[in-house]
């Protein structure tokens, strides 16, 4: 047993010198260079095309390390240039078909790939080609390990020459990515699975993208996709994930993404405007970061997103809600909302005019007077998007102009439902002092505006209490309905100061009403009390009027008015039983006719502001 053993130490140390002097021959200077032009003109035959190598060494048998290597594209431009590539090969996998390497390092390079348009061959389509199996009788099996890959200190860029550049946005079609570092570990890869781990990727993309750490571990099969411990860190923002783990369906990506089902939980999400810019250009210069929280459930034909939870970093935006989105033939027909919480205050405000600004310029919205009047806003509700269906919304709103409730159902231009207003101030929201304050009205009803000139309404409207001019009306309403051309209105006012009912009937054809006929009964006016006159004196007018104007084209109307029953009370009174007046045009200007129990007026001419008046004295000094 000793001379076997004696004789196996013999043995071994003799293969283990010639091993190392077959190493060291390979290595000396002379036979570098030999075995560099060898594998070098080895390549450039394969590939057809210049490839030059600065020196080779082998390490061990099992390991290639190539020192300044300048790869070159069959065009003749330079499509690889690295300082080192190495690789280290695990041989005794090569017999069991199973190619495992055990490191490949690529350090200080500059990749750069590009084709012509978009049906062009790539620049690299000869790497492919050149070690294609050409023998497809029997397919080769893919089964791939690398234990270690990195890439340190590399630039890649990637063009479709025919495309237009797009400077500050990711652009798939110019891709110049800087300063790639990744460690990866490859643990398996066949024609069906993946299992890799990504133990750190950095890199800067040329439209300002800055991806500062990157780290998962995935397991893809046949029916299932697994993502752990995702970590991914940009220069304001970050997402992790525990857990992700989607079954699906198919053979091709296309049917695996259109089966997929899976459930999962963003917790703590932070996403800065400036980070992801890139992909938006509305959010440049915004300088705003949002905190998510979100819910996930996936289906084939659904998407739900509960609890979700919003708020940018001084929460001058929140938005707590839920969203579920029906999915037909993998298009959305459907989308539903239910918000809990809305809130915005004027800082949050701004932000929003600043997205409609920077996607929409000159988007008339950004002259509303309401961006600078609106300082605070809180909403919740339900709403609901059907694609050939009725949309509906259910929303409350408070803001600091006012509150507001809607319940309406609506397709295409059609409405029904109702909208109401508590203490609404339109003259600040709208900057104008001559517009109502302090509304809480109502509107309900129909309002079908498909066909614009023949619209269908059928609505009502209920004013509480409105400011007007300093003087608060109550208990004012209208009815309207319109159908199939015919128009009628009913008006009631039951304030102090205003008592009247009145009625309107006309023809609308062609957007213009005709053929009107109106009746206004007058029970108490006092105009004194409505701060619509500068007079003192307290004085109460009622009356019953008809009116019936055959359009409301004062240019070309003709009509006819009736009072009865003037009575005018205060510190001078009047009394009148009849009083009528009608008016047309004619080749001479307009005719008018005034017929009273006190004077009967002709008249017949151009109307004109000189006319105006001397009719007015007329009529006034026989009252």
């Amino acid at each position: 047993m000793k001379v076997l053993g004696t004789i196996f130490r013999i043995i071994a140390g003799l293969l283990l010198g010639v091993y190392l002097l077959i190493l060291i021959l390979l290595n000396f200077s002379p036979a570098t260079l030999w075995l560099t032009k060898t594998i070098e003109t080895a390549l450039e035959e394969k590939l057809a095309t210049e490839l030059n190598i600065g020196k080779v060494e082998i390490a061990l048998f099992d390991r290639v390390i190539l020192h300044d290597v300048q790869l070159y594209d069959q065009q003749g431009k330079e499509m690889l240039k690295a300082d080192l590539v190495s690789v280290k090969v695990n041989l005794p996998s090569v017999i069991r078909k199973k190619l495992e390497f055990r490191t490949i390092s690529l350090l200080d390079s500059d990749i750069k790939l590009y084709k012509e348009n978009k049906i062009a061959k790539p620049n690299f389509q000869f790497l492919v080609d050149a070690f294609k199996v050409k023998d497809k009788k029997e397919p080769m099996k893919l089964d791939l390990t690398i234990n270690s890959l990195i890439v340190r200190r590399t630039n890649v860029s990637y063009d479709q020459l025919d495309q237009p550049q797009t400077p500050g946005l990711i652009n798939f079609s110019h891709i110049k990515a800087k300063d790639l570092d990744a460690s990866i570990s490859l643990k398996h890869l066949t024609q069906d699975s993946l299992n890799m781990r990504v133990r750190n990727l950095s890199v800067r993309e040329q439209s300002g993208l800055d991806l500062r750490k990157l780290q998962l571990a995935v397991s893809l099969g046949k029916k299932n996709i697994r993502v752990d411990n995702l970590n991914l860190i940009l220069p304001n923002s970050s997402v992790k994930l525990n857990e992700f783990v989607a079954n699906y369906k198919g053979n091709s990506l296309k049917d695996k993404i259109r089966s997929a089902r899976w459930n999962g939980a963003l917790r703590n999400v932070v996403i800065s405007t400036d980070d992801i810019a890139c992909f938006y250009s509305p959010l440049k210069d915004l300088h705003q970061t949002i905190h998510l929280d979100v819910d996930c459930k996936v289906r084939p034909q659904t998407l739900y997103f509960s609890d979700i939870n919003l708020r940018n970093k001084d929460k001058s935006i929140v938005l707590q809600s839920d969203v579920k989105l029906d999915l037909f033939n993998h298009k959305l027909v459907n989308a539903y909302s239910k918000v809990d919480n809305v809130q915005l205050n004027k800082q949050g405000v701004n932000f929003i005019r600043a997205i409609v600004e920077k996607n929409e310029p000159k988007s008339k919205m950004l002259n509303l007077p309401l961006w600078k009047t609106l300082e605070t806003l809180s909403a919740n509700g339900k709403i609901g998007f059907e694609k050939n269906k009725n949309n509906f919304a259910q929303v409350h709103l408070v803001t600091n102009l006012g509150e507001a409730n809607a319940d309406l159902i609506w397709k295409g231009m059609s409405f029904k439902g109702d909208v109401s207003t508590k203490s609404l101030n339109l003259a600040k929201a709208l900057s104008n002092e001559k517009l109502p304050s302090d509304l809480t009205a109502s509107v309900s009803g129909l309002f079908d505006l498909k066909v614009k000139s023949n619209p269908n309404i059928d609505a009502k409207v209920e004013i509480e209490q409105v400011d007007v001019n300093d003087y608060i009306y109550r208990g004012l309403s209208a009815k309207a309905l319109m159908k199939n051309h015919l128009c009628e209105v009913e008006l009631v006012s039951t304030d102090d100061a205003i008592n009247v009912e009145g009625q309107v009937r006309g023809y609308l054809k062609d957007e213009k009403l005709s053929d009107i006929v109106s009746s206004l009964n007058i029970h108490h006016f006092d105009p004194n009390e409505l701060k619509l006159t500068k007079l003192s004196e307290k004085t109460v007018f009622s009356a019953n009027v008809d009116l019936s104007p055959s359009s409301l084209d004062l240019n070309q109307a003709s009509g006819k008015i009736d009072i009865t029953d003037f009575n005018m009370n205060g510190a001078k009174s009047c009394y009148i039983s009849t009083l009528s007046a009608q008016s047309q045009p004619t080749q001479r200007g307009r005719f008018f006719s005034l017929n009273s129990e006190f004077a009967d007026l002709d008249f017949d001419g151009p109307i004109t502001k000189q006319s105006l008046e001397k009719l007015k004295e007329t009529v006034l000094s026989y009252i």
